[in-house]
């Protein structure tokens, strides 16, 4: 193991872990509804509006990220969400129990919102514990391993999704679901100390609204962004510039 690898922080590698095994479930699930709903509805538009649903819940990022600065509970928080991911997908599997396509829509489409929100929420924590546990020195390195441990995951997670289709609707969306309580065990083991923020969350989200009206956007994968490194360390911004940069694919604040 690379020696730079090795002396990062142990909770921030278990929330690399966790971050790696979320994304391999989202990707899957991601890519698995879109051919669930063309293949029981036969409407182009409803399966596009499965996957799209996915992004709603990003409208709220900034009170998402707000909130989660000033909470105490960010361990449980994030064990919380892994468990409500789980109850709506149970909902996806008593949906193909019943054999009602009415059921399973409401199911996938449920369970895609709040596997969005959660995802918001999950984000914000990684980013407030990224900041914990790097240092200054560490943050390149680590964030690298972040990056490419969730890619990984990313790209099995589609590769993934036809096998698991293969065995079967059903079968494949409890394989997501236990994916997703799996995930729930590294956060168990992370230890934070933080203290969180004494601000609202209305002034957090203003803050957060206010920095990006003054700021100018980047492509993330052609252009350097200096704030990529300065957010980690800088409490007032981090949640709202790191929201950002996760819940988009191309943009990021500079």
């Amino acid at each position: 193991m690379d020696r730079q690898t090795s002396d990062l922080n142990r909770s921030f590698k278990l929330t690399v872990l966790n971050s790696g095994i979320s994304r391999f479930g989202l990707s899957a699930f991601n890519l698995m509804i879109i051919w669930v709903i063309l293949y029981e509805t036969k409407n182009a538009f409803l399966a596009g509006l499965g996957d799209g649903i996915l992004s709603l819940p990003l409208f709220l990022s900034f009170l998402v990220g707000a909130y989660v600065d000033r909470t105490r509970s960010k361990k449980e928080l994030a064990v919380a969400a892994g468990l409500v991911r789980a109850f709506f997908l149970s909902s996806i599997l008593f949906g193909f129990y019943l054999h009602n396509v009415i059921v399973i829509l409401l199911s996938i489409y449920s369970s895609g919102f709040i596997l969005g929100f959660t995802s918001d929420v999950l984000n914000s924590i990684r980013a407030s514990w990224t900041k914990e546990f790097l240092t200054q020195e560490q943050y390149k390195h680590g964030s690298s391993v972040q990056s490419v441990a969730v890619s990984v995951a990313e790209g099995i997670g589609y590769l993934s999704s036809g096998i698991f289709l293969a065995f079967g609707f059903y079968n494949s969306f409890l394989v997501i679901l236990l994916v997703f309580l799996i995930s729930i065990l590294p956060v168990i083991f992370v230890r934070s100390s933080a203290k969180p923020e004494v601000k609202s969350t209305a002034d957090s989200a203003r803050e957060g609204l206010n920095f990006i009206r003054g700021s100018k956007p980047c492509l993330a994968d052609d252009v350097h962004c200096p704030y990529r490194q300065h957010d980690v360390r800088d409490g007032r911004h981090n949640i709202h510039i790191s929201g950002a940069t996760q819940t988009s694919s191309s943009i990021v604040l500079c």
